[in-house]
């Protein structure tokens, strides 16, 4: 991989590869993963924009090295990674980490003052793992965590909220509206299927007095940004109408069919006029 690298025209011969974290720090097992930067000998530093693009291209060469795999170049953080697995070792090649490099420096410093101390490290590192709670499993695709539950077999008794709902489709699709239409409080939160628990429009930064949607993977993303003041009052009057007219079903001297009545209702909110299915 190395000798691959230094053979393109980001810097020939004088392209560097360094090893930092806990492989080089004097805290690393056997399971830990391989941290590389990648430095250009007689540059001092890369511009980030260009960092980005490097690192796409040097995710498409490695794709091309045989015992290179699950390459994935993730660009979309503070430092640009590419993440693959080399021979069954998991590996991060980032470009200009300096300040790793300096920190892998004294950690392996301090590794050999005092043995003790890397045994505290090991002990510190276990206990970390063990109790922290916010390591999620993790399936980046184009630099996000798509990852989600897949194991259909082993799902009722990984998931405690499986099967208790015993509605049918009917009182489902109503139960759907009246959240929507009189308890979702749009000021104030943002739809979201990626968890149980509120999501705020404050946590997420999103000042927008219209709807907003969470994407599932990318959370940055407010699906409902396009949307115009407008076409947000067409939807949350849609929602509300359509609560009334299927929680109250047609007299039974109606004439018009069911599928008319429900579906085609006339009171339901038309686009305003001069508007297009385009704010749809």
């Amino acid at each position: 991989m190395k000798a691959a690298i230094r053979r393109q025209q980001y810097g020939g011969s004088h392209s560097k590869l360094a090893i930092f974290g806990s492989s080089a720090n004097g805290f690393g097992s056997r399971t830990s993963d391989l941290d590389i930067s990648w430095i250009l000998e007689g540059q001092e530093k890369m511009k980030p924009g260009l960092i980005s693009d490097t690192i796409k291209s040097v995710a498409s060469l490695l794709r091309k090295l045989p015992g290179c795999t699950e390459i994935q170049s993730v660009t979309n953080c503070k430092v640009p990674i590419v993440k693959l697995t080399v021979d069954g070792l998991q590996c991060d090649l980032s470009l200009y980490n300096q300040l790793a490099l300096q920190n892998t420096k004294l950690l392996k410093k301090y590794s050999r003052i005092d043995e003790r101390l890397r045994t505290l490290g090991f002990f510190i590192k276990a206990f970390a793992k063990m109790y922290a709670d916010d390591i999620k499993p993790e399936n980046l695709v184009e630099g996000w965590n798509t990852w989600f539950f897949q194991d259909e077999k082993v799902l009722a008794t990984t998931w405690g909220q499986n099967g208790p709902n015993k509605q049918d489709e009917s009182e489902l699709w109503i139960g759907f509206l009246d959240f929507y239409s009189q308890k979702f409080d749009y000021k104030k939160k943002v739809v979201s299927i990626r968890t149980a628990q509120d999501v705020t429009k404050m946590e997420k930064l999103w000042n927008s007095d219209f709807l907003v949607i969470e994407d599932p993977f990318n959370t940055d993303h407010n699906l409902g940004k396009a949307l115009t003041r407008k076409t947000n009052t067409r939807i949350l009057s849609n929602l509300r109408i359509a609560r009334d007219v299927f929680g109250n079903p047609p007299e039974p001297s109606q004439e018009e069919p069911m599928h008319d009545y429900y579906l085609r209702n006339k009171r339901f909110f038309k686009l305003p006029p001069g508007s297009t299915q385009r704010q749809r």
